[in-house]
């Protein structure tokens, strides 16, 4: 936990008076430190505090030419810092405990007794009567723990349990003692409806900046009621942005299809010299790639060279090269081309 940065002003009279007095007094002195920049809330008059005792502060008023402006009671004041001097010795360290939270765990049973019967009896839309009273059971143990979690409370003599004590939990609501809003309450806002009592948005961001003051902590879960959730929804149903892409629904068809041939070329083998080995005429694509890990030598391959099947293609300068395909045959129909490079062809 941090140490606190924030206090209040806890006096109704100042002398001479609230725009020149230096020493004044606070709700809690000892988390103020010798050097600390401290200013009003909402106020831009910074202050020095050049001495501590016990709750009363001297500080040095309109400190770097800010304005000086009032005090007056329950003020909230900031610390914004703390400034050393060069060479100082180090402070007395500060520090704060930590309580050691605990809890007791709770025992939830269920049974189910289902006669041979009834079993033997085929029930409409229920395939086994037994796994239907299993499932509702544990359905229900599910949501008894859930309203343990939430409003739970532990016994208050012998909370572990005995013979004769039953063992129950601590639920949320119990075990925060402390750290709790009230609309209307200590600067909290109120709600909305008709009796202030409905959360509102502002609520929120006042709960959520409090724990941050106070802790630095940030927050990632919300735990409400359905009630409460629809009201969160209508926070931000009116304030959702939209990028352009988010404007027209995805082709979700195409966006299978073209995953689809992405994988399939990924997947089909590759035989030596790094060329795609294709299937036969109504072979199962599995099977080709599971021949093409074994080396096309122990396949039983036969090399045949197709005079035919010649390419004439042009490269640099006007010389021609012919490319004659040379196949591979395995026994099994699949057909490796790989091609092989001839001589130039002499000229007339």
């Amino acid at each position: 936990t941090l140490l606190p940065n924030t206090d209040a002003v806890n006096q109704a009279t100042f002398s001479p008076d609230a725009f020149t007095d230096t020493t004044f007094t606070v709700d809690n002195g000892d988390r103020f430190r010798v050097g600390d920049l401290v200013r009003g809330e909402e106020r831009k008059e910074e202050m020095l505090v050049t001495a501590v005792s016990v709750n009363d502060l001297t500080v040095v008023r309109s400190y770097g030419g800010t304005t000086a402006e009032a005090l007056v009671d329950n003020l909230k004041l900031i610390i914004i810092g703390n400034a050393a001097i060069e060479g100082a010795d180090r402070p007395d360290a500060r520090y704060t405990n930590r309580t050691r939270v605990r809890n007791y765990t709770q025992i939830f049973t269920a049974s189910v007794e289902v006669s041979g019967s009834q079993q033997a009896v085929q029930t409409i839309g229920i395939a086994d009567e037994l796994d239907y009273q299993k499932q509702e059971r544990l359905r229900e143990l599910l949501r008894d723990l859930e309203n343990c979690v939430i409003n739970g409370v532990s016994a208050q003599t012998d909370p572990q349990g005995s013979a004769t004590v039953r063992r129950t939990m601590d639920g949320l609501l119990h075990s925060m003692q402390t750290n709790t809003f009230q609309g209307g309450l200590n600067g909290f806002p109120t709600g909305g409806g008709l009796g202030s009592d409905e959360l509102t948005e502002k609520q929120i961001n006042t709960a959520m900046k409090e724990i941050w003051e106070n802790s630095s902590g940030s927050i990632d879960t919300l735990v409400v009621n359905g009630f409460q959730k629809r009201k969160i929804n209508d926070f931000v149903g009116d304030k959702r942005g939209y990028t352009p892409r988010d404007t027209k629904l995805p082709r979700t068809g195409e966006r299978v299809r073209e995953r689809l041939r992405g994988r399939a070329r990924r997947a089909q083998p590759v035989g030596p010299g790094g060329h795609r080995v294709a299937a036969g005429h109504g072979e199962d694509r599995r099977a080709a790639a599971g021949r093409a890990q074994f080396p096309l030598q122990t396949a039983g391959i036969r090399r045949r060279q197709r005079g035919g099947a010649a390419h004439r293609r042009v490269h640099d300068g006007d010389a021609q090269r012919e490319r004659t395909r040379v196949d591979y045959e395995t026994g099994d129909g699949v057909i490796v081309t790989r091609p092989r490079p001839c001589a130039e062809r002499p000229s007339g």
